[in-house]
């Protein structure tokens, strides 16, 4: 959940469609806290993890993101093969659906928690906004062909924009210290930065710490907590040679779970950061996951200022 190239665009969270999908049996539908419209088969509810729609049942999800409507390029530039390698992601093609606005459509590939699975990926142009729909599909279904490329095209056709619906945070940070809020992404989750922005300044200035808060995509249990957050922060995009230099045991806001503090190297910068993560596990499944970045050399300053508003982390549903 690295921040530091274009920010909020590399937020990507992944989306899964997993049932055969016919216009027949769709409906348009919207979720909390997005705008954006779906024709979906009935077996997808609306999530309360995120901003979109799942079918728990089979591990599926649809997840929704609204971007300025500037944001179009800077989105489009993190979707070359390189990029998606970088975030341990397999390009597979890039193309286009059948839709008149300007768009493109992406098809790749990723293990995700030792799964599989197949990713495809619908940016488009908007009256003012630039959406990305991703959908995560487990490769066993598409294998068995359960569900096809032309049934997610057929979803991803039928996308367009109408009034947001209320929000529905699932959190509130009470200390934010210096940080401001620089606004959500997939409809639950929340970035914090110095500035209270994720695009880089006017004059190209990037912003120097990243503070993340994310629920889970869905309500899966962990059960070696440690040994998941190692995983989570080791795949941290955009940064090599991560060390752990801490590890302890937390429980903030009646959840338990793990802290983990590293320092890596910034892959397209080159430049050292320390890194914060927490995992707080929910009793009936699922998890959240708090991950701030900032450069080594405040390294002390930024840890100090991550757990502060870790520790404020407050559930508010």
């Amino acid at each position: 959940m690295n921040l530091r190239r274009g920010h909020c665009f590399a937020l990507v969270v992944v989306v899964a469609v997993a049932s055969a999908i016919t216009p027949s049996r769709a409906d348009v539908r919207q979720a909390d806290n997005s705008r954006i419209l779906l024709d979906l088969p009935p077996n997808f509810a609306a999530s309360t993890r995120f901003s979109g729609f799942q079918d728990d049942a089979r591990g599926a999800s649809i997840v929704l993101n609204e971007f300025p409507l500037d944001a179009y390029d800077a989105i489009a530039r993190g979707f070359t093969a390189d990029a998606l390698q970088q975030k341990g992601i397999v390009f597979i093609s890039r193309g286009s659906i059948d839709r008149p606005d300007l768009h493109f459509y992406v098809r790749a590939r990723q293990n995700a928690g030792g799964q599989p699975f197949e990713k495809f990926f619908l940016v488009f142009k908007a009256d003012d906004a630039t959406v990305l729909i991703s959908a995560n599909v487990p490769q066993v279904l598409v294998e068995r062909g359960d569900i096809t490329p032309a049934q997610i095209e057929t979803i991803y056709c039928s996308a367009k924009l109408t009034a947001a619906t209320a929000s529905k945070p699932l959190f509130a940070l009470s200390q934010l210290g210096r940080f401001k809020s620089a606004g959500r992404f997939a409809g639950t989750a929340e970035a914090y930065t110095l500035s209270g922005r994720l695009a880089p300044a006017a004059d190209g200035k990037k912003e120097p710490a990243v503070f993340i808060v994310a629920p889970a995509l869905d309500k899966r249990p962990i059960p070696d907590p440690t040994a998941f957050a190692e995983r989570a922060l080791q795949s941290t995009p955009n940064v090599t040679e991560l060390t752990i230099t801490k590890k302890s045991s937390v429980e903030v806001s009646g959840l338990k779970g793990v802290v983990l503090e590293a320092t890596a190297i910034a892959r397209d910068e080159d430049r050292k950061l320390v890194l914060y993560q927490m995992i707080l596990l929910e009793p009936d499944g699922g998890y959240f996951r708090v991950l701030g970045t900032a450069p080594a050399s405040e390294g002390d300053a930024f840890l100090a200022d991550f757990r502060l508003m870790a520790q404020s982390f407050r559930l508010t549903k």
